[in-house]
């Protein structure tokens, strides 16, 4: 997962497209719901923690796409 991080303006080291708050509430997140059975589609996400942590999950994935586009990196 290191190929997900950048640095920010202020030197903090997020998650691509997520400020420092958003990158710290996704991992919580990401450890809260860490174990449990992922649904198989969106739609199956209900608690407000997981449609929050797969909504952080979508916006850092789109624009990591477009980070390693622009750098002319492929993954």
């Amino acid at each position: 997962m290191s190929d997900d991080y950048e640095i920010d303006g202020n030197g903090n080291r997020v998650l691509i497209g997520l400020s420092v708050a958003e990158t710290s509430e996704f991992l919580k997140l990401e450890e809260a719901i860490q174990g449990l059975l992922a649904p198989v589609s969106s739609k199956e996400w209900k608690t407000p923690d997981e449609l929050r942590w797969l909504s952080l999950y979508q916006r850092h994935e789109a624009r990591k796409l477009l980070f390693f586009a622009a750098k002319g990196t492929v993954h």
